[in-house]
């Protein structure tokens, strides 16, 4: 009986480790599972994301601005492109999208913004101004194809593609 016992004791440590060993491999498992639960979950928000992006400017057509005049200016040329996805920063300063090397434009002159389904100008508050078909931008407004900027001794023509 005794024997019996002492056999049985041993098989329950034994059975004890294996639960154990169990016991881990099931962590992790869950962990595995938690982790690649999480990927996907990233993964899906980032290409929602993109398709939001990309979707906002298909659905609403994107602008490009057409350089008409630019009076003995360095950087920018008669007839270049320059394509407005959701945002596009004009000024003096190098960090711009647009760079006027005037001392007429101001170092963050104006930016063209896409905001709820139209494209905004915005002029920062300038010395000199920004021209929106002729007449002085205050605050903001919004353009359409065929509208005329100007901004110290540069004009552009906002066209679609």
């Amino acid at each position: 009986m005794l024997d019996a016992l002492i056999a049985f004791v041993k098989n329950l440590g034994s059975v004890g480790y294996l639960i154990n060993i169990a016991g881990v491999i099931l962590q992790y498992l869950i962990l595995i599972f938690l982790y690649l639960f999480l990927y996907k979950l990233a993964k899906n928000i980032y290409r929602d994301l993109k398709a939001v992006k990309q979707s906002a400017t298909k659905n609403f057509g994107s602008l490009t601005l057409k350089v008409v005049a630019a009076e003995n200016l360095v950087g920018i040329s008669l007839g270049e492109l320059f394509r407005v996805d959701l945002n596009l920063n004009i000024g003096r300063s190098e960090n711009n999208d647009v760079v006027i090397a005037s001392p007429t434009v101001s170092a963050e002159h104006a930016i063209i913004s896409f905001k709820k389904g139209n494209y905004l100008i915005t002029d920062f508050g300038s010395t000199n101004g920004t021209l929106l078909n002729g007449e002085k931008l205050e605050g903001s407004a919004v353009i359409k194809i065929g509208d005329e900027i100007a901004i110290g001794p540069a004009r552009f023509v906002v066209q679609g593609e």
